[in-house]
């Protein structure tokens, strides 16, 4: 089993560097040079490639006023800053090298870190806070701030909004502040304007992307200062509500930043979804990447769940040849007692058709909400969070992890699953946070980090699906150890159904790998149109594809046509694994489309989508990566009819796209002939 955190392993130990010294972070992708300013902190002196030397950015040590850095608190009085010299602490071991430095501000020790990982050009960097004195209320916790200097005035930012995936580009300007943020979980607009936890800056030659590790609101200001780029990254007062009581110590959250070589849109985007897959798995021990077809009964039956109904399903789902079948909410007795429903099931009933789920070679998937417990006002168990979020939907309460042993108590709750219930597949979903947790919102969060880390490393064969409440907490944490997002909740079904997922999956996956991207079809017995079922299938093919019907009640036709996109979804999933895409997002109102390529980019394959235009639409897709010398068969899958065209054509005049009047989507193989 792997270890996470390397910090806590027992690396090989390097000499101090001292305070005017600069330290030397290098593995085969990029060096990093780090030293401190003239108020003594930390920052990122250069960064540049190891080996042609090219400077990627370099750090301005003046850009940041001290209070960027570090709230007043830690600041204090200058004159009671100990006038220690600090010196920079460097360590490795198999998978990073890493350098901390240490100062103490008013009995206060602030620990920054930073981290490379081998053979990527990722760095995490954090702040560690030990408190040696009386208890400290801390109004808001640091992350990292920095100036950079990218070179060049081309430089974009770009970044995506919570759960609608829409992105936005923004040019740097002189004097320009952007703001972004989320108030609550990572990615929840609920409260207010929200993005997702990542943001990317572009230049000519190569182009950044950030990320926080974190499951709780942040929020970053970005300042363009003259020829630098200022970053303020921090958990606000409302996502910190830290007490510090002596020998306390915490982690703040990681922040990932990423440089990848070139400006080429595609060719960045998959550097950087491959070296997060890889960094992934340096941490973890766990199931890779794939593309299952997923049964979920949630929006056929809501609560209304039955042993009956899963052995009908079981009966009529073999011949769609599912992968995994996902007992959804409803199953269990009561939040907390997560034990069969004696109202829904018989003694044995539920085991009995889970057993027989996994003998038609199907994987069991379970939901469950851990963080909450019910119980009745007055008379609420010892684990339950005092000051009471409350969570209708399941009548339930939650739990107040920081004071409990959490992450004992949740790895008891999968041993229970996998032992009784033959789990495979875990999906956890549900708000726990309110206003003002009992131990703050910060240790909550930390408690449930390191719970779910648990999980991660004592069960290297799960299958987790990142839903909470429908694509609220997806960030760099939850996107490396689940193998899955569940990235919008929607009920709904149809052609308004379809545009949905197209628009969103296209979005996501801007930023996600195709493998985490989960949309799905619901109640496809209802569309009886078949163009229309047939576009709403392959709308939720563009990532992972999940069905949630009773497919008892689908007619003969609609399963041919479903069957038929299911062999579709099977032959393009074999090009999704290298994470090579282009993407027409539906701006015009025309039409949408994704092109996956293969590594050898020999094989193509393009799904098209008419938007809100009616009437016949033809359109050229300029087919960027296949190879110009190479001479491709294209099979338009509609109609089984087969043209030729040679690369050069394909990438320059692109390939003709045709939807007649009625016609609502196409899909398009491509192979390079021989």
């Amino acid at each position: 089993m792997k270890i996470f955190l390397s910090f806590f392993l027992t690396g090989l130990l390097f000499a101090g560097c001292a305070q005017n010294e600069a330290v030397k972070l290098t593995n085969e992708k990029i060096t990093l040079k780090l030293s401190l300013n003239e108020k003594g902190i930390p920052y990122i002196k250069k960064a540049q490639w190891t080996d042609n030397k090219n400077i990627i950015f370099s750090g301005n040590p003046s850009g940041m006023p001290l209070n960027d850095h570090l709230p007043e608190i830690l600041i204090g009085n200058q004159e009671n800053l100990k006038h220690i010299n600090p010196v920079w602490k460097k360590t490795k071991d198999s998978i990073s090298v890493k350098a901390q430095l240490t100062r103490i501000y008013n009995d206060l020790d602030v620990t920054w870190n930073y981290q490379l990982y081998r053979k990527t050009s990722i760095v995490k960097t954090w702040i560690e806070l030990k408190n040696n004195g009386t208890t400290k209320n801390i109004s808001w916790f640091p992350i990292w701030a920095g100036a950079l200097d990218f070179k060049g005035n081309e430089n974009l930012l770009k970044y995506w909004d919570a759960l609608e995936y829409t992105a936005h580009q923004k040019q740097f300007t002189s004097d320009s502040t952007h703001t972004l943020q989320s108030n609550v979980y990572s990615s929840d607009p609920q409260y207010g304007p929200a993005q997702l936890p990542w943001w990317k800056i572009s230049g000519k030659h190569h182009s950044v992307y950030f990320g926080i590790s974190w499951c709780g609101g942040w929020r970053t200001k970005i300042r363009q200062n003259n020829q630098s780029a200022e970053f303020n990254v921090i958990l606000p007062p409302k996502e910190t509500q830290l007490i510090l009581k002596k020998g306390e110590s915490i982690c703040g959250p990681k922040l990932s930043i990423t440089p990848v070589r070139g400006s080429e849109y595609i060719s960045s985007r998959t550097n950087y979804l491959s070296q997060n897959q890889q960094y992934a798995h340096m941490l973890y021990d766990m199931p890779k990447s794939s593309f299952p077809l997923i049964y979920n009964h949630w929006y056929a039956t809501r609560f209304n769940l039955s042993g009956n109904f899963i052995i009908n399903q079981l009966k009529t789902l073999q011949d769609y040849h599912f992968d995994v079948f996902v007992v959804d909410a409803g199953w269990y007795k009561s939040v907390g007692e997560w034990y069969p429903d004696g109202k829904k099931f018989k003694p044995g009933e539920f085991e009995s058709a889970l057993m027989e789920v996994k003998e038609n070679g199907i994987e069991v998937g379970i939901w469950s909400c851990p963080w909450l417990l019910s119980g009745k006002t007055g008379s609420l168990p010892r684990r339950i969070d005092t000051s009471g979020f409350y969570r209708e939907f399941v009548d339930a309460y939650a739990i107040d992890m920081a004071k409990s042993d959490f992450s004992r108590y949740l790895l008891d709750h999968i041993d229970h699953l996998q032992t009784d219930y033959q789990m495979d597949w875990w999906k956890y979903d549900q708000e726990f946070m309110k206003k003002n947790d009992d131990a703050g919102r910060i240790k909550n969060i930390k408690a449930l980090q390191s719970a779910l880390m648990r999980v991660r490393q004592n069960n290297p064969e799960l299958y987790i699906e990142n839903c909470m409440s429908g694509g609220r907490m997806i960030n760099d944490f939850t996107n490396t150890l689940a193998q899955i997002h569940w990235i919008k909740d929607g009920g709904h079904n149809g052609l308004s159904h379809a545009r949905e997922n197209i628009s969103t999956a296209l979005g996501a996956s801007e930023i996600l790998p195709l493998s985490k991207v989960e949309r799905w079809t619901n109640r496809v017995n209802e569309i009886e149109d078949p163009e229309i079922l047939k576009y709403y299938c392959r709308s939720a093919m563009i990532g992972v594809w999940g069905i949630s019907s009773d497919m008892h009640k689908v007619s003969p036709e609609q399963k041919d046509i479903i069957l038929n996109q299911i062999k579709h979804y099977r032959k393009i999933n074999d090009l999704k694994k290298d994470n090579i895409y282009q993407i027409i997002n539906p701006e015009n109102g025309n039409i949408a489309a994704i092109t996956y390529y293969n590594a050898l980019r020999d094989r193509a394959s393009v799904m098209v989508f008419r938007w809100k235009q009616q009437g016949r639409i033809r359109s050229n897709l300029k087919l960027d990566l296949l190879k110009k010398d190479n001479a491709y068969s294209v099979i338009r899958a509609n109609t089984n009819k087969t043209n030729k065209y040679q690369g050069f054509r394909l990438k320059n005049r692109g390939l003709p796209v045709i939807l007649e009047n009625g016609t609502k989507s196409a899909i398009y193989y491509i192979q390079k002939l021989k």
